[in-house]
């Protein structure tokens, strides 16, 4: 749904391009980069806030178990 997958091959625990992609552009129906699996610490935070600023993009975070809906322009975060 993100307008980019970039943020699978950023930080410590990186999902590996296998497969070799080069062109890493996507849906791009939100204006901003999801990060599911957010292990809560604030070392990931920190990471996270200099991959948006570096990129002028907004990043949202969830842990396992948690969600984010879009609906119309309002984004609901949901925590279990």
């Amino acid at each position: 749904m993100t307008k980019t997958i970039g943020l699978a091959g950023y930080g410590e625990d990186t999902d590996q391009n296998h497969v070799c992609l080069d062109d890493l552009n996507a849906l791009g129906l939100v204006d901003f980069e999801f990060m599911p699996h957010w292990d809560g610490s604030e070392e990931t935070i920190k990471s996270l806030r200099t991959y948006a600023r570096e990129r002028n993009t907004i990043v949202y975070a969830c842990k396992d178990g948690d969600g984010i809906v879009i609906n119309n322009s309002k984004v609901e975060l949901y925590i279990r």
